[in-house]
This record gives structure tokens, C-alpha cells and sequence, in this order.
């Protein structure tokens, strides 16, 4: 299946990011956001219960932060949350040429001045 990367109008819909801390939580969704799911209404109360104004990503044993962001059990796939920061501050995902790293190697610390693009090169 082909990865999909929602975009960052839709990443600040759903998510509250803090450059300065790096920390994320999901923001409240309306029902309409469920309409893929046979009864929209229950799955919004679903996870409105669960989710919301919690920390969608978990910590991995590498050290990285990684999570789902739409909960779906055939369209969701995990996302690094460094690569969802910086889809958030700059506007745009990184392409194939572009990988997302942290200044101070803590690769859980996603505040914007600790994210920076690297161009990568391909043989």
C-alpha cells in the first residue's frame, strides 16, 4: 500500500504541535472525520473518550517517537513524529532527497530548533 501523508493543513487540524517543547496532542475532531467507519457517530464518541487532548506518539526502544494519527485498521500507518514537526513547521514533507534529523542526537527531542533537514544522496 502506497504511504499516505496527510497534509500539513491536516496535520494542524487534528494535532496540536509546541515548537518550543516538541510535544504533541491530538486536538478534539468533529464527527465528519469518521465517515469511512459504519457508524460515524459511535466511532466519534469512541475516540473523543480515548484520544482527545492525548499524546499520539509513544517512544520506541531506538530512542524515536512514533504513532498512528487517524486509527483506522486498514488506511493508518505509523508516523515518526519528527517527520510530522517538521511536515508541521515547514509546510511540506520531506521528499525522497531529505531526511529529518535532531541537532542534539536525542531523537525524541522534536523542537523545531532541534530539526533540521539533511539533503541525502543517492547512488
Amino acid at each position: 500500500m502506497e504511504r499516505y501523508l496527510p497534509s500539513p493543513e491536516l496535520l494542524h487540524k487534528i494535532l496540536r504541535y509546541n515548537p518550543k517543547t516538541g510535544l504533541f496532542t491530538f486536538k478534539p475532531r468533529p464527527a465528519s472525520m469518521f465517515f469511512l467507519y459504519e457508524d460515524p457517530n459511535k466511532m466519534h464518541e469512541i475516540w473523543t473518550r480515548r484520544f482527545k487532548n492525548k499524546k499520539p506518539f509513544v517512544l520506541t526502544e531506538d530512542g524515536h517517537l512514533i504513532g498512528y494519527l487517524f486509527f483506522h485498521p486498514v488506511f493508518d500507518q505509523e508516523y515518526n513524529a519528527h517527520d510530522v514537526a517538521a511536515a508541521m513547521f515547514r509546510g511540506r514533507w520531506t521528499d525522497e532527497t531529505e531526511v529529518v534529523c535532531h541537532n542534539n542526537s536525542n531523537k525524541s527531542d522534536n523542537r523545531a530548533v532541534n530539526l533540521r533537514i539533511k539533503k541525502v544522496t543517492t547512488q
